[in-house]
């Protein structure tokens, strides 16, 4: 057998040994759902005893693993009590021992200190958000439940309950396993089960078990000691992904001899956490330029989100890569966005990982000049690392800032960066890619087309070699990395399918944005079929749209930022609105006890969740409201946008993912879209004060150049984030907007105080209950007001009085005086420049 084969071989093993983890507590759930083999009635209860929910977990084997993938999967039959198998099944034995050092090392995190004993069937998930403490104490995290259920992209499903409300029971349970039942037994009806990869299985089965199991708890509390009754933090699905990652760790990182001696006390490292981080987003993202004969601004829009988009695909591909290389599985990824990765990878790759990040960097300096790099950083992790990863990541994370200091140096060589050619120009869009003449550079031309394609995508594909662009998929080839990326629309997914089976080539697809549908029956045996969330809305025209002094927008195609200024209420203006979590790096480090390496996974991914999925179902949201809202004002003054009609959507992602986003929109739909931001989010996050999130706001023209206004939005954030409200409290948990800094909600001023208060003067000078100049009257006050110290004592207050009582009668003067906002004049520039630019004739 010569090397290559040798290679293959282990890859092999190691994937086996993952999926075994990953099947190994699967029977847990058929347990509580009322069908597995091991319950027992004693007074008409149902409960778990001993380890029989392992037999459960071969059952599921015997019934959803295929047959020519089994042999090895009988092992989770044994994983608690290997010691059971006899010596001359040593091959059984040796799969069962990985198996339950992998379980018995994940299982190190389990916390324990639940107040209340509870039936395993009727005991909820416990939030991961819920428990984070920092500067705040809050109430116990029990107080808080998931609903047992799938996951999707819906309310229920994404917003935890109070715990008093009923979160799980064993009708739950029995129609969550009834219908993922019916889901497997469709699958292994497809033409490919019995031809299945084990990589196609693997990644398909791992999207299922995500889909049932993310709000599945994996031990709860029905331990008769109070002090050692498990807290149910950590989901089913977490603890079998983490398995398999280990347990692919141990077999690839471990000889067979040094397995057999290994047991649960082990105090040596078994595994190493890599972790990298992307330098170069933003400069990339926003580094566009208005290209000549391009028009003003149309194509603006589309390159923005086809440069996000493809940044992210980058990061996709080099993940993709990195696994491939380092031979482990899906399931060693805990977690990738955001600009940053952290992989789970065996001992002994140390070596290999410094040359992977020595190969990508060297295609990125070729490929963008220094624009984009990446750094990577590893830890070793010791079983007792696991329990708390605290200490790991503080170390990966100072490795990591001390290597991107210096992040061109391991490159530094003789030849480090020659250009083999004489060109003279620079690409019109980018101002990077050297050119013979003045021209836009194929990347550009590429970030375009995928700009213009991504609206009508629904899945992606992932393919390991190279497939030809057609009519049924947009193609972008990674030649470094031998990988396509398939951008492919609903209707023509089988089309590829076919493509992909004709070739006989490997590789994934995934549905975007939806769980319920994200496999179909005629995929091709090597190609495994998963979902993912994606932040991807776009404004699409209902019609063709005919705009005086822009272009035009054709049926189906997406918005200009001409077109979306036209969707705003008075003056023609686009928002842009920027906002990230406060102290994310704090909540990682800090802000978890017992921060086990399941909880942090768990953690990003929640915080990855609102921001890459939910972020589409508010701007829906948002977009529903803001056309009843135009559908009001035509039946009530007959001078309602005629756009109301005539677009899908209003806001543009520009990029949404890990703990940040980056929208742009009608500028008035923006300010209700940051609204809704801050109302999902106090709610998603268990209204913990310890999780709160700053955002900046600014308005401008439509051709406003895009380098400048991503530079004003990000100076907007970062004096929400620094700005303190007086000289108690600290900045942060802010919005700043129109020039001001003040709180999301609370007494005093506040954004939504403000924000309503200026609603309701809009609405009042629309009906000509107030005069419009009593607006600039106040706001030229206001000026005064801000300008004046202490010592000056300004004239202020008379000033104000004096221009209420010119402008309206006594009754609505003392009814305004009551607002604090206009007695205090605090913040006033807010309210004045939302009635203005709502009220403003163009």
């Amino acid at each position: 057998m010569d090397r290559n084969e040798t290679e293959q071989a282990l890859t092999q093993r190691v994937w086996q040994a993952a999926l075994a983890g990953l099947l190994h507590d699967v029977g847990k759930f058929s347990q509580r759902a009322g069908v597995g083999t091991n319950v027992e009635f004693k007074g008409g209860e149902k409960r778990e005893i001993g380890y029989k929910h392992a037999e459960d977990s071969a059952t599921f084997v015997d019934e959803y693993v295929p047959v020519h993938l089994r042999r090895e999967m009988q092992a989770v039959r044994y994983h608690h009590k290997p010691q059971n198998i006899p010596v001359e099944q040593q091959e059984m034995r040796l799969w069962a021992k990985i198996i339950h050092l992998a379980d018995s090392f994940a299982a190190h995190e389990r916390e324990t200190g639940a107040e209340l004993k509870s039936k395993p069937v009727d005991t909820g998930l416990v939030p991961i958000l819920a428990k984070v403490e920092l500067l705040h104490n809050v109430m116990t995290p029990e107080a808080w439940r998931y609903r047992v259920g799938k996951l999707e992209l819906s309310d229920d499903a994404l917003f935890p309950i109070p715990s008093e409300q009923e979160a799980a029971g064993e009708k739950v349970y029995a129609e969550l396993w009834d219908e993922m039942g019916q889901e497997l037994e469709a699958w292994k009806k497809s033409p490919a089960w019995n031809e299945l990869s084990l990589e196609a299985y693997f990644v398909t089965l791992m999207a299922f078990l995500r889909k049932y199991l993310s709000y599945v708890p994996s031990a709860t509390p029905w331990q008769a000691d109070a002090e050692k009754r498990t807290l149910p933090d950590v989901s089913l699905y977490d603890h079998l992904k983490v398995t398999a990652a280990l347990a692919a760790c141990l077999r690839a990182g471990f000889d067979e001899k040094r397995l057999e001696e290994m047991t649960t006390a082990e105090e040596r490292p078994v595994a190493v956490l890599v972790r990298g981080d992307w330098s170069g987003i933003q400069n990339f993202i926003f580094r566009i330029t208005r290209a000549e004969g391009e028009g003003v601004y149309e194509k603006a829009a589309k390159r923005l989100r086809g440069r996000s988009f493809f940044l992210g695909l980058v990061g996709d591909v080099v993940v993709d890569w990195l696994t491939r290389q380092l031979g482990v599985t899906p399931a060693n990824v805990l977690y990738s966005g955001g600009g940053r990765f952290d992989l789970l990878a065996p001992i002994g790759c140390e070596a290999r990982v410094q040359e992977l990040e020595h190969e990508i960097n060297e295609w990125l300096l070729k490929q963008y000049y220094g624009e984009l790099d990446v750094r990577m950083a590893f830890v070793e992790v010791k079983p007792s690392d696991l329990n708390n990863m605290q200490k790991v990541y503080d170390d990966v994370e100072t490795i990591l800032i001390e290597r991107k200091q210096q992040k061109w140096l391991p490159d530094l060589n003789a030849d480090f960066f020659e250009p083999k050619w004489e060109k003279y120009h620079a690409c019109n869009v980018c101002h990077v890619t050297p050119l013979d003449e003045k021209d836009v550079c194929r990347e550009c031309l590429q970030h375009l087309d995928i700009g213009k394609e991504l609206p009508r995508t629904s899945h992606i594909a992932l393919v390991q070699g190279q497939i030809e662009n057609s009519q049924d998929a947009a193609v972008l080839w990674f030649d470094k990395f031998d990988l396509s990326v398939a951008l492919c629309r609903r209707e023509s997914i089988s089309t590829l399918g076919g493509r992909l089976r004709e070739k006989q080539l490997h590789g994934v697809i995934y549905r975007l944005n939806e769980t319920n549908d994200f496999w179909t029956k005629d995929a091709a045996p090597f190609i495994g079929q998963s979902f993912r969330f994606l932040a991807n809305s776009v404004p699409l025209a209902r019609q063709d749209i005919h705009l005086q002094g822009t272009g035009p927008v054709n049926k189906g195609d997406t918005l200009h930022f001409g077109a979306i200024a036209a969707c705003s209420t008075g003056a023609e203006r686009i928002g842009i609105l920027k906002a990230d979590v406060d102290r994310l790096g704090l909540i990682f480090s800090l802000g978890i006890q017992s921060a086990s390496i399941s909880r942090v996974a768990a953690l990003s991914g929640a915080v990855d969740l609102f921001f890459a999925g939910w972020l589409n179902r508010m701007c829906e949201k948002v977009f529903v409201e803001w056309r009843e809202k135009q559908n009001e004002r035509a039946a009530k003054r007959q001078e309602a946008s005629a756009l109301r009609n005539q677009v899908d959507g209003l806001f543009y992602v520009m990029y949404s993912g890990g703990d940040d986003l980056f929208v742009v929109g009608p500028w008035d739909a923006t300010l209700e879209l940051a609204k809704t931001l801050y109302a999902d989010f106090t709610r998603y996050v268990c209204e913990n004060p310890n999780i709160t999130l700053s955002a900046g706001y600014v308005q401008v023209k439509p051709h406003y150049p895009v380098q400048r206004f991503a530079e004003l939005v990000e100076g907007a954030l970062k004096r929400a984030k620094n700005t303190k409200p007086n000289d108690d409290q600290e900045g942060r948990n802010q919005i700043t907007a129109f020039g001001e800094t003040v709180k999301w909600s609370g007494d005093g001023a506040s954004f939504l105080s403000l924000y309503d208060l200026a609603g309701k003067l809009e609405t009042q000078v629309e009906d000509k209950q107030i005069p419009r100049t009593l607006v600039h009257d106040l706001s030229r006050t206001e000026k005064i007001k801000s300008k004046a110290t202490k010592e000056e004592k300004p004239l202020f207050s008379p000033r104000l009085y004096y221009a209420l009582t010119r402008r309206l009668k006594e009754a609505r003067r003392d009814e305004l005086l009551k607002e604090d906002a206009i007695k205090n004049l605090e913040h006033f520039a807010f309210i004045a420049n939302y009635v203005s630019l709502c009220t403003r004739k163009e």
